[in-house]
């Protein structure tokens, strides 16, 4: 995904907003800028990357599994409604 699916624009402000360099190391990937470069100590992107999406999966689940309760309910008041009509 990371050097496929983002290009460098993506992959500055990944870099930029988690505070990281490259992939797994400044050497891998990584798009040059003022903090990023190949003798930075910034640590790879991999782990903060993979923990914020795990982070963004785990709260579109819980609220997207919640509402399906209000949804059954919705559902059954239709059918029960509709045999009164």
């Amino acid at each position: 995904r990371w050097s496929r699916d983002l290009g460098a624009a993506g992959r500055f402000r990944i870099q930029s907003k988690l505070h990281c360099c490259g992939y797994y190391s400044p050497f891998v990937e990584a798009t040059v800028s003022q903090s990023c470069y190949a003798r930075s100590i910034l640590p790879g992107c991999k782990e903060a990357y993979v923990n914020f999406e795990k982070h963004a999966l785990d709260f579109w689940y819980t609220i997207t599994f919640s509402l399906v309760p209000l949804q059954l309910v919705i559902m059954l008041t239709g059918l029960l409604c509709s045999n009164h009509i």
